[in-house]
């Protein structure tokens, strides 16, 4: 490997790894017991603590859906937001890249936005709070944990291996039907709905380009195009609602409603709202029979 290829960070950690001197299991479990247990300087390491005050807190749910989204679950006892937890995550995602080279892209993809949206926003107050201690072993360890959590060392992408992102070129093709919503391993897509209107948007910085929208897209509404990366959302989609004709309430998008007509045809219940579909039929009241026998 060429010099320049050598991440300084990783390079710094070696070095001071290489020239620790010995120590038994023991005195190593003092120091880390001394650094994240002793006092009230001490960090715990879970991510929830960080950023939510409290253990477990949503951070640790909302890591715990991701490792489910990926087909991975906890072996063990520990939480599923502890650093060495989300560490672990982020090794099998890094190894994932380099196995699949079909997919290295994606792969690549869903590590940095875990790091972005997780595991950086709290791993390096912890490997700051490393780098402070006395004990030159945790030291070395904060400088690895630095080197680990950069952005940069992602090599950038290719124009060749440039995004796409899911359009819909022609919007009336769109149903809004949300299965593509359901199919988003991150929720970068979302349908939302006032009284009046439905819409779908993308939120790009949350897009892995894993195309699973469009691959579920029965329509073939959803296209991958290439655009810019930002801190932005965008509006795909958007389609006024229909009202129920029998109570005047919201129901589904017009766009929905129009393709449900289009394959079944427009019986007379199709229109209502779920409260009045299954409302009683008015009733009737029986009709009396009148005598016409004059005896």
């Amino acid at each position: 490997m060429a010099r320049r290829d050598i991440n300084p960070g990783f390079a710094s950690a070696v070095l001071l790894l290489s020239d620790l001197p010995a120590a038994s299991p023991l005195d190593r479990w003092r120091e880390f017991q001394r650094l994240f247990s002793g006092g009230p300087a001490a960090l715990l390491l879970y991510e929830s603590h960080h950023l939510d005050g409290r253990v477990p807190g949503p951070a640790a749910f909302a890591v715990k859906a991701l490792y489910a989204q990926a087909g991975l679950q906890l072996d063990g006892p520990e939480l599923p937001d502890h650093a060495a937890v989300e560490l672990s995550f982020l090794a099998h995602l890094a190894a994932l890249e380099s196995e699949d080279q079909a997919e290295s892209d994606l792969w690549r993809q869903s590590r940095r936005l875990f790091i972005k949206n997780h595991a950086g926003n709290w791993l390096p107050a912890v490997a700051e709070h490393m780098g402070r201690s006395p004990s030159p072993a945790w030291t070395a360890l904060g400088h690895l944990l630095t080197a680990s959590l950069a952005l940069s060392p992602v090599r950038p992408l290719s124009a060749s291996t440039a995004l796409t992102f899911p359009s819909i070129p022609k919007p009336d093709s769109c149903s809004l039907c949300g299965f593509c919503v359901q199919a988003c391993p991150t929720r970068a897509l979302s349908i939302r709905e006032t009284p009046s209107q439905t819409s779908l948007w993308l939120d790009i910085p949350s897009c892995i380009a894993c195309r699973k929208c469009v691959q579920v897209c029965y329509l073939n509404a959803l296209k991958p195009e290439p655009a810019d990366e930002g801190p932005h959302e965008i509006l795909l989609r958007v389609s006024p609602r229909a009202l129920c004709p029998q109570c005047g309430e919201p129901t589904v998008s017009r766009a929905e409603l129009d393709e449900v007509s289009s394959r079944i045809g427009s019986p007379d219940w199709l229109a209502l709202c779920p409260s009045c579909r299954t409302a009683p039929a008015p009733s009737r009241s029986t009709p009396q029979l009148i005598n016409i026998d004059p005896d």
